[in-house]
């Protein structure tokens, strides 16, 4: 009798083999319980934005004499136009938003699931874990975070891409490749930002290919966005002083890798945790991620020399830092399926993959983080290479590590209690049919289940969300201040409102002074940038609420607004609309 103790035993990875439609379903179903458990807005942030110019796309009789929504003209999509002529009429716009942001987070959750699959060499149970890591949003690197929870352009086009990128991961690449050439129309940063990586790869692998293959490849990558390129560099204009203080102002936490602050350690963990978790996967996949880093490498040291050092205006827009929302994602499902492994191992690493996991999933923890960096790298079963652990003790010595107060309970409290809405019980239940469904052994009987599950979802499901979700947007004050301008007023009226505040374009229907939020549109057009930036510097030069009446009356004649938007009655003007908390004031005669 032996007295050694035996091996730990090794489950063997779950492959469950899902149709496209359970694939389909699953991915609608997980976005539907994304809205209750992490949110979902309309109305504010970059809503006061480009639901404006949707709907200025739809009727051009509206915002007729708004600065910020003349510049959709010129934004360099093609979506809101496209998207301006299946919609009847602007009242579809809230429906149509929520629709497609329903998708956009399905397709980034269809991706994540896949790439975590990919990550484990096959164990479907890693791609859902990396679906559930995946959920809380997250703002990292450069402002970015994998989804906010309000759909824009950029959502469909994350989505997309993710999705090019799980595709191109797999091994597959002439459509990954053409869903980002094609999407630099959609939106040209996403795009750009994984044809470097993409490009590389396929230089990569040209040296075992046929010359052809490899330039037939290139093509499909770089020839449609060749005409885009050429149209943006006739469009461009000289970068001035002016420009650039505004876009310090404005928006330096994207472009000025120098801002990101208390992010970069955070980034530095993230990464290394990835970086191990690879190293202990199939040598391919370890060499996916190699040449990602790298070009995230090539861009960020690029990036940051032609931003902080020697600005360039082209870099500037172009904010290839941003790459790292990409980058963290695949780092995130070999995180995912290090969990798994450490889980599977002894009692002692279930431990270690439990904590693992809630400093990864809950949002006021990642200040843990090197914690369970040390506990992985000291854990070194299957063992880590050496230049891996010198990175790991390098980061740890050498790192600046912000000294933040843990607040974890409040998310996972708030987390839970989100758990008991019926709209998750729901998704709960129809998910149950899915898996039913996947278990059948009888085809038909597992098809008729499929598609009585996507009926559901597609249906019932989706119609009672978005009831849910509008009770939200269709409240408040604000809100209702905007509809009584959308119906009392010339379409030719003009606000002022608290630039702090966002949105009262959306429901109003109607132009304003301007916002802060409004300073994003300065990326690509100059005029604009000028304009917004004499207005906010006007309006701004002190607290909204606190300017006199006769300052906010003269403000308001000097930009040509015919009402003023305030907060409570606190002003002895005319009344137009008294919504409570948000009053709306018209100008007085001789005053």
């Amino acid at each position: 009798m032996s007295d050694q103790n035996p091996a730990p035993r090794s489950e063997p990875p779950s492959s469950t083999t899902l149709t496209r439609l359970q694939g389909t379903t699953l991915s609608l179903l997980a976005s539907l319980a994304s809205l209750t458990l992490i949110g979902y807005r309309f109305g504010d942030s970059n809503h006061g934005i480009t639901v404006p110019i949707l709907k200025r796309f739809i009727d051009r009789s509206l915002y007729s004499n708004d600065i910020l929504v003349a510049t959709g003209d010129r934004f360099p999509t093609i979506f809101y136009q496209l998207l301006a002529s299946f919609l009847p009429s602007t009242d579809w716009v809230p429906f149509a938003y929520y629709a497609l942001y329903v998708i956009s987070i399905a397709l980034t959750y269809a991706a994540v699931y896949r790439m975590g699959v990919w990550a484990s060499g096959g164990d479907s149970r890693v791609g859902g874990l990396a679906v559930l890591l995946a959920m809380p949003v997250r703002i990292a690197l450069a402002g970015e975070a994998l989804y906010r929870v309000a759909f824009s352009h950029s959502h469909l086009a994350s989505g997309l891409n993710l999705m090019a990128l799980a595709l191109f991961l797999e091994g597959r690449r002439v459509l990954p490749l053409l869903i980002l050439s094609l999407g630099v129309y959609n939106h040209a940063l996403y795009s750009l930002y994984l044809l470097v990586p993409f490009t590389l790869m396929l230089l990569w692998e040209g040296k075992t290919l046929p010359r052809r293959s490899t330039l037939i490849r290139l093509g499909i990558a770089w020839l449609p966005v060749l005409p885009f390129l050429a149209h943006a560099a006739g469009q461009g204009k000289p970068m001035t002083r002016e420009w650039l203080d505004l876009l310090i102002l404005r928006s330096s936490h994207h472009s000025f890798p120098g801002t990101f602050g208390d992010a970069l350690p955070d980034a530095v963990v993230w990464l290394l945790l990835g970086l191990a978790a690879a190293t202990r996967s199939e040598p391919g996949r370890l060499r996916n991620l190699s040449v990602f880093i790298f070009a995230t490498a090539i861009l960020f040291v690029s990036g940051t020399i032609l931003t902080e050092f020697i600005p360039v205006k082209a870099f500037l827009q172009f904010q290839p830092h941003r790459i790292w929302r990409f980058l963290s994602v695949i780092l995130l499902v070999f995180m995912a399926a290090d969990i798994v492994r450490l889980w599977r191992t002894s009692p002692l690493m279930r431990v270690l993959a439990a904590f693992y996991f809630l400093t990864v999933f809950a949002t006021g923890l990642e200040q843990l983080g090197p914690l369970v960096l040390i506990a992985v790298f000291a854990a070194n079963d299957p063992p880590l290479p050496t230049w891996v652990r010198l990175l790991g003790a390098v980061a740890l010595v050498a790192l600046e590590w912000p000294d933040r107060t843990v607040l974890w309970t409040d998310y996972l409290a708030e987390f839970v209690r989100r758990l008991q809405n019926p709209a998750i019980f729901a998704v709960l239940g129809t998910s149950l049919l899915v898996t039913l469904s996947i278990r059948q052994k009888d085809r038909r009987r597992a098809l008729v289940l499929s598609l009585l599950a996507f009926a559901l979802t597609a249906g019932p499901l989706v119609a009672d969300n978005y009831r849910r979700q509008r009770i939200r947007f269709e409240q408040g004050s604000f809100r209702a201040a905007q509809n009584w301008a959308r119906t009392e007023t010339p379409k030719t009226a003009v606000f002022l409102t608290p630039p702090q505040e966002a949105g009262f374009r959306v429901f109003s229907e109607r132009a304003i002074v301007g916002e802060w939020k409004d300073g994003t549109q300065q990326y690509f057009d100059d005029g604009f940038a000028r304009e917004w930036g004499r207005r906010m510097e006007t309006v701004m030069a002190q607290e909204f609420g606190k300017y006199s009446d006769a300052e906010i009356v003269a403000l308001a004649r000097e930009f040509g607004a015919d009402y003023i938007v305030g907060q409570g009655r606190r002003r002895r003007l005319p009344i137009a609309f008294d919504g409570g908390s948000t009053v709306v004031y018209s100008l007085p005669s001789g005053f």
